[in-house]
């Protein structure tokens, strides 16, 4: 009996260990469908689909870390096919562009953030931490913002429902990216649909309001005046589109 509760307290501990691991988000075999939407009057290119893919490693700058094939469908006007880096480490998730115009290491995520903390420079904060549930596997989901339908949510191995995944570095004006679904080695993962999916868990509570004060931020974080700028901004933890 102490022998078969032994077993038993064992397997229930290997299988919360595994659990509490952290899912990748760079792993061979992944694939991201992606589309982007321009609404912008000065380009008509409509809903433009790509595909991101981990195509082995690469050195950038010293540094070992993934290469990345965003593709899209040859004769895509606006468009074009290239590569990026892309590593992460110790819960912070950087894509690698030489092309981005404000420095080539860029951090995405950092899985580590709680309710609260502040992000994109201050123009908003995380407003929810908790676990979803997507065929068995749990993942860790971020939520930053409060409106539902502008809200920037990430999801541990897997990326964010909007923008700022593998896309945060060259766009044209209104260009606005959605992430479609998830494929890890031809098997379908995740669904954009996913990324609302009612919560298994709360890893902790809202301990503070996103910032309220009307400054208004690219998606980099960088202060602007929305008067002067087309596409998509954040103010007040809201993402919002300048035409």
């Amino acid at each position: 009996m102490k022998k078969h509760l032994l077993i038993i307290m064992l397997l229930s501990l290997s299988t919360l260990l595994s659990a509490q691991e952290a899912k990748k988000f760079l792993t061979e075999g992944k694939e991201w469908k992606c589309v982007t939407s321009n609404y912008s009057p000065l380009h008509d290119e409509g809903d433009t689909p790509f595909t991101v893919k981990v195509v082995g490693d690469t050195i950038c700058d010293g540094r070992t870390m993934k290469k990345l094939h965003i593709e899209y469908e040859e004769g895509v006007k606006g468009f074009y096919s290239r590569y990026i880096g892309a590593y992460e480490e110790g819960g912070r998730l950087h894509a690698y562009d030489s092309d981005n115009e404000v420095g080539p290491d860029i951090l995405l995520i950092d899985m580590n953030l709680k309710v609260g903390d502040p992000i994109l420079g201050g123009s908003c904060h995380v407003s929810a931490v908790d676990t979803i549930c997507v065929d068995g596997i749990a993942r860790k989901r971020i939520t930053i913002g409060n409106d539902a339908q502008s809200a920037i949510i990430w999801v541990e191995g897997i990326g964010s429902n909007v923008d700022l995944w593998f896309t945060p570095t060259i766009k044209h004006i209104g260009e606005y990216s959605m992430l479609m679904e998830c494929y890890d080695n031809g098997k379908k993962v995740f669904s954009n649909t996913d990324f609302s999916l009612p919560a298994t868990s709360s890893i902790n509570q809202p301990t503070a309001d996103p910032l309220n004060n009307g400054k208004a931020y690219d998606l980099s974080g960088r202060r602007i005046n929305p008067a002067k700028h087309h596409g998509v901004y954040i103010r007040n933890g809201v993402k919002r589109i300048a035409k």
